[in-house]
C-alpha cells in the first residue's frame, strides 16, 4: 500500500500544485525501496483503473463556462 499511497500524492501534487515533482524524488523519499520506474508504472496503473477521471466539474466550472458563451451584455445590468 504504501507504493499506492506514494503515487496518490504523486498525481494530487502534480495536478493541484504550482511547483512540479519528480518521480525520481519519491524515490530518493522512499529510501531506495521504489525505483522511478516502479513509481511511474503504479501511477499508470492508477490512473488506468480511475479511467483518467481525476477531477469532475463542479458547479462552478460550469457557470464559468455558460457565462463565457453568452455576450456581455446579457448578464450586465444597470441598478
Amino acid at each position: 500500500y504504501q507504493l499506492a499511497s506514494m503515487c496518490c500524492l504523486y498525481v494530487a501534487v502534480k495536478m493541484f500544485e504550482p511547483l512540479s515533482m519528480d518521480a525520481s524524488l519519491l524515490s530518493e523519499i522512499s529510501h531506495g525501496c521504489y525505483s522511478t520506474a516502479e513509481i511511474l508504472s503504479m501511477e499508470t496503473s492508477i490512473l488506468h483503473v480511475l479511467e483518467w477521471k481525476l477531477n469532475g466539474p463542479t458547479a462552478q466550472d460550469f457557470a464559468t463556462h455558460l457565462l463565457a458563451m453568452l455576450k456581455p451584455s446579457a448578464y450586465r445590468y444597470s441598478i
